[in-house]
C-alpha cells in the first residue's frame, strides 16, 4: 500500500462514518418516545426532535386537580419523555461510535 491508497481507505471510512452519523441522527428524529408523570395521571409522546406531539389526562385528573398539580404533573410527564429520549438518543450514538473504533 502507498500514501495515496492510505489515504483514499481514510476517506473512505471517513465519509461511511458521517453517513452513519446522519442516518442514526435521522432515526432519532422520527422517534416517538413516551413519557408520564409517577402515577401515570398524565402521559405524552415526546417527538425525536425534542417537541412534545400529545398530552393525555387519567380519567378524572382534570376535573379532582387544580392548575398548579396539572402542571406539575405535565412537567413531570414531559421531564420523563425528554429522560427516555436522551436515553434512546444516547443508545443510538453509542452504536455509531463503537461502529467507527472498529473502522480505526
Amino acid at each position: 500500500m502507498n500514501a495515496e491508497t492510505d489515504a483514499a481507505e481514510l476517506l473512505d471510512r471517513v465519509r461511511a462514518q458521517r453517513e452513519a452519523v446522519l442516518l442514526a441522527q435521522r432515526e432519532v428524529e422520527a422517534l416517538r418516545v413516551p413519557g408520564s408523570s409517577p402515577y401515570h395521571e398524565v402521559t405524552v409522546t415526546v417527538l425525536g426532535t425534542g417537541e412534545v406531539a400529545e398530552v393525555e389526562f387519567g380519567p378524572g385528573v382534570v376535573e379532582s386537580a387544580d392548575a398548579i398539580t396539572l402542571g406539575s404533573l405535565v412537567r413531570s410527564a414531559v421531564n420523563d419523555g425528554v429522560r427516555q429520549l436522551k436515553e434512546a438518543s444516547r443508545q443510538r450514538f453509542q452504536e455509531v461510535l463503537d461502529a467507527s473504533r472498529q473502522l480505526l
